[in-house]
């Protein structure tokens, strides 16, 4: 079985004169970079860490600003065993130190300093090493670099998932998992060797990990970067420009296209443009029909998880797409529905909603979660893994989602546990009581609320609204802050004392939640 490093070593085995990553910044200038060129990057990097002292089996955490330093760090740490975790630059100091303890960081790689990097640092004595890139450049070595063996079930990298009753999850994957990814991009996705091929998530998610920062690069496609904000003028002259073949992006995204003219897009040729893939969260029928008028292109929608690797679920060119649904089982997935009490649904059953599983033995599965075997063994019953998510099957084997079946928040393409949120929100000296939970939003699909109980002789002030916000975006990251707050005279909990989240929830769709 090949292994990340195996197949880099296959990738990179001939010199390759052509162009593999096109790096653009908000203005759209563009930097290139041939394979020659990113595979000697790469190992100068690689180099250069170990001899900082960057052992094989060590946590790396990346905290990088730009491309395409992200992939080449990434990269350099995968060819020498190590294990790298790419990291969102707008963490809080508290978003941080959790990742860094529970993800075990020994190594921290940085291109920037900040206040909540330093303060992380502080309180993380596990920390081994610190080190910033100018320093590795300076020291790496001129050549001669040889890479790592590991074996197919040996960590390579990490990825955090929010939960919904503790803080986020370090998800571990295996070396094994290069053969997967080569063949979704191949088979799911439909990329070619020397297509143009853009995935607009950012590294530090899975779906970037894998399908930007791992699988263009194994594939030998042409890999867009884009480092600027989010803009339809910008987004669309790229598409056409570039002559990107498949757009790998979110609806929240699409949904921001969708806020321009519809005459706007008349003036970008997008001929080559194949095909466009959704993911992160469902698809509607409104994009879905907005991508079919506008674009003349159907927009495929996929499903997976951190702790999935590759896309399990997946609507595909040539399918009879209904809109609204996923698609059906993709790649080696073995796609059920269980009951409450975990029995599989039977395949003729569709009017009946279940919880998402997915039978093990897919080969991009999880490692595990690093250093919480207890969590691990929590996410599986019997044959199957719990995804948390519920979804309907039709007729023809196609999945909708419906819902999650846990409190986990789906804002902007990030996945939020409550609990970071509410740590933040009771820390305050108002706050005596707190629950976080989602509610529908039009354009970042759910947004964070707060419902608060005040201590005795605090009052609700715009004042206490920013500062609340304040600390939340300063702890956590801006995604996470609270977009509306209710102050109550109680939170409904059960007789053991858990907050009823799922009742607040249905209180606030329907605007029956009794403020004090």
């Amino acid at each position: 079985m090949k292994t990340l490093v195996s197949a880099w070593q296959d990738r990179f085995e001939k010199p390759d004169a052509g162009v593999i990553l096109r790096v653009f910044d908000g203005r759209l200038t563009e930097t290139t970079f041939t394979a020659n060129e990113f595979k000697s990057a790469v190992e100068r990097i690689a180099g250069g860490l170990k001899d900082a002292g960057v052992r094989k089996g060590d946590h790396v955490f990346l905290s990088l600003t730009s491309e395409p330093e992200m992939t080449v760090y990434f990269w350099a740490s995968v060819l020498i065993g190590a294990v790298p975790c790419l990291l969102f630059t707008d963490y809080g100091a508290d978003a941080l130190s959790v990742r860094f303890r529970s993800g075990a960081a020994d190594v921290l790689i940085l291109d920037q300093d900040s206040p909540a990097l330093s303060t992380a640092i502080d309180a993380s004595p596990g920390l081994r090493m610190v080190l910033r890139t100018e320093d590795i450049k300076a020291a790496m070595p001129g050549s001669g670099f040889e890479p790592a063996a590991p074996g197919p079930d040996d960590p390579a990298f990490m990825i955090f998932t929010s939960g919904s009753t503790g803080f986020p999850k370090a998800v571990l994957h295996r070396q094994g998992i290069a053969e997967p990814i080569l063949r979704s991009m191949k088979n799911v996705l439909g990329v070619q060797p020397g297509e143009t091929y853009w995935c607009t998530a950012h590294p530090a998610w899975i779906t970037g990990t894998v399908y930007s920062v791992i699988g263009p690069i194994l594939g030998s496609a042409v890999s867009i970067r884009y480092t600027g904000a989010f803009h339809a003028k910008r987004w669309l002259p790229l598409l056409g420009s570039a002559g990107v073949s498949t757009f790998y992006t979110a609806p929240s995204a699409l949904r921001g296209l969708m806020r321009m003219d519809d005459a706007f897009f008349a003036a970008f040729e997008l001929e080559r443009l194949r095909a466009i893939f959704s993911v992160g969260e469902p698809l509607s029928e409104a994009v879905y029909e907005w991508g079919r008028r506008v674009l003349g292109r159907t927009i495929y929608d996929t499903w997976f998880q951190s702790e999935a690797g590759t896309i399990r679920i997946a609507n595909l060119p040539g399918d009879e797409i209904r809109p609204g649904w996923m698609g059906r089982a993709a790649d080696d997935s073995e796609v059920a529905l269980l009951d409450d009490e975990l029995v599989p649904l039977p395949d003729n059953s569709p009017a009946r909603v279940g919880k998402l599983a997915l039978r093990c033995g897919w080969d991009s599965a999880f490692l595990s979660y690093a250093g919480r075997a207890d969590l691990t063994v929590s996410k599986f019953s019997g044959e199957y893994y719990l995804s948390g998510d519920l979804a309907a099957r039709d007729e023809q084997g196609r999945f909708k989602f419906i819902g999650r079946d846990d409190d986990i928040i789906n804002t902007s393409g990030h996945l939020l546990g409550p609990f970071e949120v509410e740590s933040v929100l009771t820390a305050d000296a108002s706050v005596a009581d707190a629950a976080v939970v989602s509610v529908p939003d039009p354009l970042i699909f759910e947004a964070v609320a707060a419902v608060l109980v005040l201590k005795e002789g605090a009052a609700w002030s715009e004042e206490l609204e920013l500062r609340l916000k304040k600390a939340v975006t300063s702890a956590i990251a801006p995604y996470a802050a609270p977009k509306r707050f209710i102050v109550v005279k109680a939170l409904p909990r059960n007789d053991a004392g858990k907050i009823l989240r799922r009742r607040l929830r249905e209180h606030l769709r329907s605007e029956k939640l009794e403020e004090s």
